[in-house]
């Protein structure tokens, strides 16, 4: 089939960019032919978007012209089967004027799925526009979520049966990508997504501890230019990003995507949660997977699991094997 793919990609965040390859390129080892959609508004992508683009954000474009498949503007260009996942493509505070888009309001027919998409709070928050995204997915003919509250979102708003399924980064082998590790051994990686100068310092007196370099992600490098968001953030490229999880000991982190890679990676990880309206993905998979204690509220908690309380990835990984076999099931069945 030739499938449209409608997800969060174009963005300087390196968890969107490496679940829309996931699941473009899962697709395409099934021997599908995808597009992706690029629905977002024009209104979000401002002259000073662009410069920042060309002068900071270069590595977005490399990864996405080395591995992605064709990227389209052009919304009625024909396909098969459209689908939109993952990430939280059905967070209006994320997608803003373009959030009916992000529910295929575009969509020529109806042979419409979902896969592993996310609402990204813990309630329904765009409740003005119901009625309007009510109808939108009840002619989805197959919807799957990748956190249970969103199962319990779609049957109490909107009187729809989901499906819950791992993120499509789980889908793949990531090893290519991570050929050129090395066992350095004494690394602590830090991914955050807001910057924080007490989390710093308090950073580099764990690395201290555990006698460990302190690698850092992203980092905030002019305090004083706090306004100027994307271009005020050292960015590494995506495979660096990979690389350097990959290699790590010990991951401090409060992604979602952050944490998805520790574990595929089989690290030894603690989370800092962000907003606590949004913690359903963060909590639903470590629930899951028996590893709720990885969410910490003190750096004093994170010395004690990374030296008294390792992750048994033996145990983690049949758990996530079977999860990963019934995520592949359901997005097996949504393409018949």
């Amino acid at each position: 089939m030739k499938i449209g793919l409608v997800t969060i990609f174009n963005v300087p965040n390196y968890g969107a960019i490496l679940q829309a390859y996931a699941l473009s390129e899962y697709l395409r080892s099934l021997g599908h032919e995808v597009i992706l959609f690029d629905v977002d508004s024009p209104k979000r992508h401002p002259l000073i978007y662009r410069i920042k683009r060309i002068f900071k954000l270069k590595f977005i474009d490399k990864y996405q012209h080395k591995y992605y498949p064709k990227i389209t503007r052009y919304l009625k260009e024909p396909v098969d089967l459209y689908m939109v996942g993952s990430d939280q493509v059905w967070n209006p505070d994320i997608t803003s004027d373009a959030y009916g888009r992000y529910f295929l309001s575009f969509g020529l027919h109806n042979n419409r799925v979902s896969y592993a998409a996310s609402f990204g709070n813990n309630e329904w928050t765009l409740t003005k526009k119901t009625k309007e995204i009510a109808e939108l997915l009840h002619r989805f003919k197959y919807i799957t979520v990748r956190e249970e509250n969103a199962v319990t979102i779609l049957r109490n708003e909107f009187g729809i049966t989901g499906r819950c399924v791992l993120d499509p980064c789980f889908l793949l082998d990531w090893s290519r990508f991570v050929k050129s590790r090395k066992e350095l051994g004494g690394q602590l990686v830090s991914y955050k997504l807001e910057y924080d100068r007490t989390y710093d310092l308090k950073l580099k007196e764990l690395g201290r501890k555990l006698l460990c370099d302190v690698v850092v992600l992203r980092r905030k490098y002019i305090t004083f230019l706090s306004n100027c968001r994307d271009l005020n953030v050292h960015y590494c490229s995506v495979e660096k990003w990979l690389l350097s999880i990959a290699s790590a000991d010990y991951v401090v982190t409060d992604s979602f995507h952050g944490m998805v890679f520790s574990i595929l990676f089989k690290k030894q990880f603690v989370i800092f949660p962000l907003d606590p309206n949004r913690l359903s993905r963060i909590d639903n998979l470590l629930e899951k997977l028996n590893l709720l204690n990885r969410k910490i509220s003190s750096w004093d908690e994170a010395e004690k699991l990374f030296k008294l309380s390792l992750i048994d990835y033996d145990a983690v990984n049949v758990i996530i094997s079977n999860m990963i076999l019934e995520s592949k099931s359901e997005l097996r069945k949504m393409l018949l």
